[in-house]
């Protein structure tokens, strides 16, 4: 018997780069694109690069438009929720692929690997591929506090000679 078993209803991922926290819910679907229940032309406004950032994800796996995307974005400034909504969606991909070729059969993998040639270093599943763009891995990187006695996190005060 070739019975699927029924996947969920959505697929989760939460991105996160510097102080922004992102929540991405995907669903197969028209498209649609909502972030905080804005379209992402209203969010993000004349940022081109923020929309470009956060589409990203479906431009590596192939998927442009197959999936309505739900997001709930907070803290931060308008670049680092973007990279935190395309770290989340790039996670939200990965939990897709899984849980969509999970019952695949052996044999199906076997000779679709066979296709791609002996020795190839092409990525073949979306966790693979979106690793491979640096999608995966949270950027780490956050603002350093500022140090009593200066004026910022590194920043001293200037030397008066008398």
């Amino acid at each position: 018997m070739t019975a699927i078993a029924k996947v969920k209803d959505y697929y989760y991922g939460t991105g996160k780069r510097k102080s922004s926290v992102a929540k991405v819910f995907i669903k197969p679907g028209k498209g649609e694109f909502l972030i905080n229940n804005k379209s992402i032309e209203e969010f993000f406004g004349g940022y081109k690069s923020a929309k470009i950032k956060v589409t990203q994800a479906f431009e590596i796996v192939g998927m442009q438009g197959q999936f309505d995307v739900k997001v709930t974005v907070r803290g931060g400034g308008t670049t680092a929720q973007s990279e935190a909504t395309r770290h989340g969606l790039a996670l939200a991909l990965i939990d897709y692929d899984v849980q969509t070729t999970k019952d695949v059969p052996a044999e199906v993998t076997v000779s679709q690997e066979g296709e791609e040639g002996e020795g190839s270093s092409a990525p073949k599943t979306f966790k693979q591929k979106l690793r491979y763009a640096g999608y995966v891995t949270t950027d780490a990187r956050k603002k350093e506090r500022k140090k009593p006695g200066l004026t910022g996190a590194r920043g001293r005060p200037q030397f008066t000679k008398r």
